[in-house]
């Protein structure tokens, strides 16, 4: 998997729109691979896929605050949210395998952010101390970009507290990079060794739009779930790739048929 860094790199954009987007990509970073780029369509200015991942201008317009959520509200400690009684939110790391555009955390991934944590320290001893949590959230950035050694060890601390029911994984990489899935017979005892009937793993996919639904992303999101994750779906409504009520429910659809329903929208 060969992973790109620079508009510039990347073999359809024209080196007159690249020097326009390398802009973009100093303020707010661009990554992506050479598996999902070849899902567009060169020749649509409008394709969904472009649209996902490559930099925009318009991104360099003034938009709001950075924190959008005013996710700051609800930190309790280092890289832990809990907003919502039962849930409590862990963001594991800062990196991605790729960057949606309309990401609502892109401060995450700026040079002067330190939201994230690589100390889950604190979040081990706040989310013990609060037995009212039931569900764990690791996300960030993307927990699968991390090692899998790395993420069974946090997955293991969490899966000792006994009022933890269920971990879930916020992922974006079933779409981006199924061989993350396919090729390593680690995470995949993971699954299955750490998603029980008394405690759950979710695999949080991220599907946005129909065209990521690849041969690859297919078998990735069933061999999660034939070895034991939980595999749902979330995606928010994206102006211009998914905002017509055909495509959602074309991409809920055959999501469903995979065994990974919509979680929310």
């Amino acid at each position: 998997m060969r992973y790109v860094r620079s508009a510039a790199q990347v073999p359809g954009i024209p080196a007159e729109a690249a020097a326009v987007l390398a802009e973009v990509s100093r303020r707010y970073v661009f990554r992506a691979n050479d598996y999902y780029l070849r899902l567009i369509d060169w020749d649509d200015p409008q394709d969904p896929i472009r649209q996902l991942v490559i930099p925009r201008s318009e991104e360099l317009e003034s938009f709001g605050a950075l924190d959008a959520s005013n996710e700051a509200a609800n930190t309790v400690v280092h890289g832990v949210q809990h907003k919502y009684r039962d849930t409590a939110l862990v963001l594991v790391n800062s990196v991605c395998g790729a960057y949606c555009r309309y990401c609502f955390r892109k401060r995450l991934f700026m040079d002067d952010n330190d939201e994230s944590t690589h100390d889950l320290g604190p979040a081990f001893t706040y989310i013990a101390a609060h037995p009212e949590i039931t569900d764990v959230l690791l996300t960030g950035g993307d927990p699968l970009i991390m090692s899998t050694p790395k993420l069974r060890g946090i997955v293991e601390r969490f899966a000792a507290m006994p009022h933890v029911r269920t971990i879930r994984l916020g992922s974006k990489m079933p779409a981006f990079n199924p061989f993350r899935i396919l090729e390593d017979k680690d995470l995949q005892a993971l699954f299955r060794e750490l998603s029980t009937e008394d405690r759950a793993i979710y695999l949080m996919a991220h599907f946005d739009h129909p065209r990521e639904i690849t041969s690859e992303a297919r078998e990735g999101l069933i061999c999660a779930r034939e070895n034991h994750a939980r595999v749902v779906n979330q995606c928010p409504v994206i102006r211009g790739i998914n905002d017509d009520p055909e495509i959602l429910a074309e991409l809920f659809s055959r999501m469903t048929n995979l065994g990974a329903p919509q979680y929310y929208l």
